[in-house]
């Protein structure tokens, strides 16, 4: 028997790069003037091109409109090295979106290195899951941040510390 495949609607949930960014923004926006976040986001958290797997084929599709998202926000494209990767300028501040293995995040903020993981998913859970996330102005997110200098930052994101095995 196959286990039918449950697919979140848009207004369901919010995708990791919407959360990305997010972050990144409410962070440089509590951070000095002219800061810098480095901001990491795979190919495939914005489009899944057409392939097989398993057998099946998988159409292609869009899994977030980075491009339109950053032209909402207001964001400077300067220098972009392909359609949405580059650096842009936000509110004074500037970001540099790659796609590369690092944290999600990395910015400067209030005297703290911080750098965040970030992971996008349903708003409200289902089931026996427990909330992971704290409301937004648009909806719900959850991230996992570690601050380097080990102080607390009030943020609309959990901040956990790590945990030992």
């Amino acid at each position: 028997m196959m286990r039918k495949q449950r697919r979140p609607t848009e207004a369901a949930s919010m995708p990791e790069a919407e959360v990305t960014l997010r972050l990144a923004f409410w962070l440089l926006r509590r951070a000095e003037p002219k800061s810098h976040a480095d901001i990491a986001i795979d190919g495939a958290h914005v489009r899944i091109a057409a392939h097989e797997q398993a057998g099946r084929h998988i159409e292609e599709r869009t899994v977030f409109d980075i491009q339109s998202f950053l032209a909402t926000n207001k964001c400077d494209p300067r220098d972009l090295k392909d359609q949405w990767r580059g650096t842009y300028g936000f509110e004074g501040h500037t970001l540099r979106i790659r796609s590369v293995q690092s944290f999600d995040v990395q910015v400067a903020c209030d005297g703290m290195d911080i750098k965040a993981e970030c992971k996008g998913g349903l708003l409200q859970p289902s089931g026996r899951a427990l909330p992971l996330s704290l409301p937004l102005p648009s909806g719900r997110s959850s991230c996992l941040a570690r601050v380097d200098n080990q102080r607390s930052y009030g943020s609309p994101f959990p901040i956990r510390p790590r945990l030992k095995r």
